[in-house]
């Protein structure tokens, strides 16, 4: 395999690894709402969200986006959003 063929695989992977990730977040997203907690809805709408920046050009500033990070950003703030439970975080080391 030359090295032309290992790029067009990784131009090839990078997206159809973004879609596969995008139909797994679309796919659970449709869960009963009733079995999926709030947090976990708004963390695979923002997945789909940014997959669709990425892969279709929409821009970040839509009313739907925007909505979206303002009710995600809420769970974070609030401490709800337990997936971010083992997530390395870092020191600020400069105070704006």
């Amino acid at each position: 395999m030359g090295v032309e063929d290992l790029l067009m695989l990784e131009d090839f992977y990078e997206p159809m690894a973004n879609i596969a990730t995008m139909l797994c977040a679309i796919r659970a997203n449709k869960m009963p709402s009733r079995t999926m907690k709030k947090p976990t809805f708004n963390a695979l709408n923002m997945l789909c969200l940014e997959m669709r920046v990425k892969l279709a050009g929409e821009k970040r500033t839509s009313k739907r986006y925007r909505k979206a990070v303002k009710e995600t950003a809420a769970l974070v703030i609030s401490g709800q959003m337990r997936q971010l439970g083992h997530v390395p975080t870092g020191t600020i080391l400069r105070e704006y």
